[in-house]
């Protein structure tokens, strides 16, 4: 029973790692000095600090309300992250002003998603450790400032070595994000629904399987060489 709690507890502090990282690297990429770095790790620290030590006050009927808003809440993050990382590409390349300062806030700044697996992730811990909640909060917000600050150090330490444009890939990565915050619940969807579907004996043939994958690939292959040529001939006409 041990160990499975301290999968659990080590699954969970992980999970916690990887909204802390993707936090931190909107932060490296808008270009934000060491002191608006740590202002922002300590607000993850504080919320957490106080998520963690009002888990006994905070009604449980607002918790389920908040999961059931789950679907339109990524919904509206995709959609913004999407429409704001192709403005700032956009604004970037066209007219040379950089509003990633402001854009990034859709990447790194909490949100109710984030706000609601650190609330679940300090009960959870609180329930298998039998630690306090102040304790709880505390070390999660400690992984989730020291996840912000390391994320920020090393996308930051990456683009000075290799000469990246960060306002360029803030954009992509934002564009990226957005699309699989929209994806996402479909796949969740579609699982769902597919563990309902009775199990159905088949057989899958091999070979068929593979000619029309290999027709699929020689049909992109034309259009590339076509595309290609067409290219070659229009800088020999010039």
């Amino acid at each position: 029973m041990d160990i499975i709690l301290e999968m659990i507890s080590a699954g969970i502090i992980g999970g916690v790692l990887i909204l802390a990282v993707k936090s931190g690297v909107g932060c490296g990429l808008s270009n934000l000095s060491g002191k608006e770095l740590m202002m922002f790790a300590s607000m993850y620290a504080v919320i957490a600090l106080i998520m963690g030590a009002g888990i006994g006050y905070i009604p449980f009927d607002l918790t389920e309300q908040v999961v059931g808003l789950g679907l339109l809440m990524h919904t509206a993050i995709g959609v913004g992250l999407i429409y704001f990382g192709i403005q700032t590409g956009r604004r970037w390349h066209c007219e040379k002003c950089d509003i990633s300062r402001h854009t990034f806030l859709w990447l790194s700044l909490p949100c109710p998603a984030c706000l609601a697996a650190t609330f679940f992730s300090c009960m959870i811990l609180i329930e298998t450790t039998g630690y306090p909640g102040f304790t709880i909060g505390g070390i999660v917000g400690s992984f989730f400032a020291g996840g912000v600050i390391i994320g920020a150090v090393v996308v930051k330490s990456i683009t000075n070595r290799y000469q990246l444009d960060r306002t360029t890939i803030l954009g992509s990565v934002m564009l990226f994000l957005g699309l699989f915050y929209l994806v996402t619940p479909l796949i969740v969807f579609a699982y769902m629904k597919m563990e309902s579907v009775p199990n159905i004996d088949s057989t899958v043939n091999i070979i068929g399987t593979i000619t029309a994958m290999a027709m699929m690939a020689g049909i992109v292959l034309l259009g590339i060489l076509i595309e290609r040529t067409r290219q070659m001939r229009k800088a020999g006409g010039q």
